[in-house]
């Protein structure tokens, strides 16, 4: 479950959310509605003089959400007495 979430909260923050407002955006010519937006690396907007963008950081969440995973992982090695080596979380050469 922990792994599907991660995956999850890792598509949102490394491509997050974001919410152009007071954009100029390109209009579809027979239908006279704006095209759907496409954020991607040098995708450049116009904005009206109060246009901002709002992005969704997930970040906080997804730091959370791995630190979780450990929380859960140091549980089972303490509740098993099985090492983190053991348990595959660590590796046996390091010191």
């Amino acid at each position: 479950m922990t792994v599907t979430d991660d995956s999850g909260a890792s598509t949102t923050t490394g491509s997050p959310i974001i919410g152009p407002a007071e954009a100029r955006l390109p209009i579809d010519p027979a239908a006279g509605q704006p095209l759907p937006v496409k954020a991607r690396t040098g995708t450049l907007w116009q904005f009206n003089d109060n246009g901002h963008l709002d992005v969704l950081d997930t970040s906080a969440q997804l730091a959370e959400l791995r630190a979780f995973v450990d929380h859960i992982l140091n549980r089972i090695a303490a509740n098993s007495r099985l090492t983190a080596a053991g348990l595959g979380t660590r590796d046996p050469a390091a010191s």
